[in-house]
């Protein structure tokens, strides 16, 4: 049996292109996950808040504002990943197709995390955060 250079040239691309998209989506991953963590930890400092207050204290803002810029490098960080060729695929359903984007999976359960933030800085801060 003959080796096909042609083949070869084929099977190496498709090596690479699946070694590669395993890469983003471990990396995807590793964001969602280092994501969950600050927001928690953002979480955590709200619910060290004792009684009613009008604005938050220094110390448990400061360590917000920190965390909120980790999050901000982190999406950044996944922002080449989700975007660009390999971001969106077909996905057939029942009744129409559906075009998703293809890690929403990976990187998902760290934005929702992020996403439930904001509600306590309402009630206690009355600002919107950005």
């Amino acid at each position: 049996m003959t080796e096909s250079p042609e083949l070869n040239g084929i099977f190496t691309r498709i090596r690479d292109n699946l070694d590669a998209h395993y890469d983003r989506r471990e990396r995807l991953i590793k964001i969602s996950r280092d994501i969950t963590a600050q927001s928690k930890k953002m979480i955590f400092a709200l619910q060290r808040i004792q009684g009613e207050v009008s604005t938050l204290p220094p110390a448990i803002q400061k360590q917000i504002d920190t965390q909120e810029g980790e999050i901000k490098k982190l999406l950044a960080r996944a922002e080449k990943d989700i975007q660009g060729p390999n971001a969106y695929r077909y996905v057939a359903r029942a009744g129409g197709g559906l075009t998703v984007n293809r890690y929403h999976r990976q990187i998902s359960p760290g934005i929702q995390e992020y996403v439930w933030i904001p509600a306590p800085c309402w009630d206690l801060d009355g600002r919107v955060m950005k």
